[in-house]
């Protein structure tokens, strides 16, 4: 029992980041992000690349530079994604799959092949080790970072300015506000976070892997529909419904090991669980006459 709350513990801790990220794209801006698969892993494979050139470095420099790169290599691919939709006038989905593309050559021009072994940030351990549950204290330093950033983020302008841009972008220009920046700024600040999560999630597993990402957009409309089931929401932006639906999440996937899914057959249980929150959440909305946007999340 213990272990199993530990491994719920950890995995809320690793990918919390990625779900508020999916927060702001997916239920602020509103857009179908499935570059946040692209930008998961190529977090993980800059801030190994980054602490590779600090070897011997103290360990809150191993630290911030792997925050730093795992927040470059996610931002990255959002702004790549976010110019081709903002300035190539190709519809969001299209940019997004083809920025998925585009990064796809780049991941195995990094990696050197689908693979890579031996993350060097296991150096970490050096400091870590040397507390309790080091794997659990390493996530919550990192996921602590971002959920102070949302939450300040989320109380300054711009992060009502991704509301208003999902509920109406023509009413940012209307008060000559700069829609491009605010879209580009949510598609950087949101890929940003999912690069830290794949920065955990590549200590977790020592290693980086090409497809690591895929199907983990399924991960994060779970877990942010199961935090608006739960927190009924009175303003447009609550930083408590992604980190509820994360931890909801965890338990929900726990759960459902304890019942003995085979993980062959997971993600299609994921996908039966979206469905059935999904209708069930539309037709309350029907009953109330209210209108739901087309994401849905």
């Amino acid at each position: 029992m213990k272990l199993i709350i530990l491994s719920s513990i950890e995995q809320a801790l690793m990918y919390m980041p990625l779900v508020l990220g999916a927060y702001i794209s997916i239920s602020l801006l509103k857009i179908p992000d499935l570059s946040l698969e692209r930008a998961f892993v190529m977090g993980a494979i800059f801030s190994t690349k980054a602490i590779a050139f600090l070897p011997n470095a103290p360990f809150y420099i191993q630290l911030l530079t792997a925050l730093a790169g795992s927040l470059f290599g996610g931002a990255l691919v959002g702004i790549i994604s976010g110019t081709i939709n903002q300035y190539g006038k190709i519809p969001f989905l299209l940019s997004a799959i083809i920025t998925l593309g585009i990064f796809h050559g780049i991941t195995i021009c990094l990696l050197g092949g689908s693979y890579m072994t031996g993350v060097p940030l296991k150096i970490l351990s050096e400091f870590f080790s040397s507390q309790i549950y080091p794997d659990i204290l390493l996530k919550l330093t990192a996921t602590l970072f971002v959920v102070v950033f949302a939450y300040f983020l989320f109380r300054a302008q711009l992060g009502h300015a991704f509301a208003i841009y999902g509920s109406n972008a023509h009413f940012l220009s209307h008060y000559k506000i700069s829609t491009p920046y605010v879209f580009l700024a949510g598609c950087a600040i949101s890929n940003a976070m999912a690069g830290v999560s794949g920065f955990l999630f590549s200590q977790t597993c020592g290693f980086v892997e090409i497809t690591m990402g895929t199907e983990i957009i399924i991960l994060c409309v779970l877990s942010i529909i199961v935090g608006k089931l739960f927190i009924k929401q009175n303003k447009p932006i609550n930083i408590v419904v992604p980190i509820i639906g994360t931890v909801f999440y965890v338990i929900i996937t726990q759960l459902l090991l304890q019942c003995g899914i085979n993980l062959k057959y997971f993600n299609m249980a994921q996908s039966f669980m979206v469905l059935f929150i999904l209708i069930y959440m539309f037709r309350q909305k029907n009953n109330s006459t209210q209108i739901h946007d087309n994401l849905g999340v």
